[in-house]
């Protein structure tokens, strides 16, 4: 894993383990997880995953007990239209964390929330984050070279 992140131009991430949770020695960046989720998303089956906000089935036990779930994704901003998938996290090192793929307009971002104290605050901070990057762009209407003439 570290020599994919390498690969796909993730300097400064090192995974100590397999799972990425509670090791010291696991670091990352908000750059290295903003190319992760990129590379990540150009994969069909990642993205439709991701995208999913809920998935129903009926999984066996062991004893042959049908049992009937429902498996809802955390991510709630997928619920608007621009929010295109990608993942929640947490824990006590790393706070409430966010990655968010977005599509505004033609064009397409990550959007990166580490560090939150609060869970809910991670939504907030990717909306505030959301608004800037439409603002900086002028993303209220498509961009000019997207424009009829």
């Amino acid at each position: 894993m570290n020599q994919l992140a390498r690969d796909i131009g993730m300097k400064k991430i090192k995974y100590a383990n397999t799972h990425g949770l509670c090791n010291n020695e696991n670091k990352s960046t908000t750059l290295d997880l903003a190319l992760l989720c990129r590379y990540a998303m150009q994969n069909e089956l990642f993205r439709k995953v991701v995208s999913t906000t809920s998935y129903s089935g009926t999984a066996l036990s062991l004893d042959g007990e049908a049992k009937d779930f429902i498996w809802s994704n955390t991510h709630r901003l997928l619920s608007k239209s621009e929010y295109i998938g990608i993942k929640t996290g947490m824990t006590t090192t790393a706070g409430a964390c966010l990655a968010s793929h977005v599509k505004l307009g033609c064009r397409e971002f990550i959007i990166i929330v580490l560090g939150c104290k609060h869970i809910e605050r991670r939504f907030k901070e990717t909306e505030i984050l959301k608004r800037w990057v439409m603002k900086k762009e002028s993303l209220s209407k498509p961009p000019k070279e997207y424009e009829e003439e």
